[in-house]
């Protein structure tokens, strides 16, 4: 799985960047800071920190500066465990309000819905 964040105006990012992924104990995975590539997309992992001491949330960080009209990407390499079950997961990522000097609050957030069943 990966996360693009992108600066959609012609503006650099201004201080700490935070981004947050509701956690869910079926995805477990590991954060690797050297990994560079996920399949064809290329990483920035170098620039992010992650934290995983939130009780509801996995956390992303970095205060590198993405210039207007860019964009950052980091990955993380992991196994989702259906349980034994089918069903729909939604991976929503959230940009804290005012991070990376943001303003514009009703673009901050992105989900991605993914469909699973049971292995027979």
């Amino acid at each position: 799985m990966y996360v693009r964040i992108s600066e959609i105006l012609d503006f650099p990012t201004n201080g700490v960047i935070t981004l947050k992924i509701e956690k869910d104990s079926r995805f477990t995975f590991s954060f690797n800071q050297t990994l560079t590539n996920l399949g064809s997309t290329v990483l920035q992992n170098s620039i992010w920190t992650f934290d995983d001491t939130d009780p509801m949330y996995w956390v992303w960080s970095t205060s590198n500066i993405i210039n207007g009209l860019n964009s950052s990407t980091f990955g993380v390499q992991g196994v989702f465990n259906t349980e034994g079950t089918s069903g729909t997961k939604v991976f929503t990522v959230i940009l804290e309000p005012g991070s990376g000097g943001e303003v514009n609050i009703t673009n901050n957030s992105n989900s991605e819905q993914i469909d699973y069943f049971t292995n027979q």
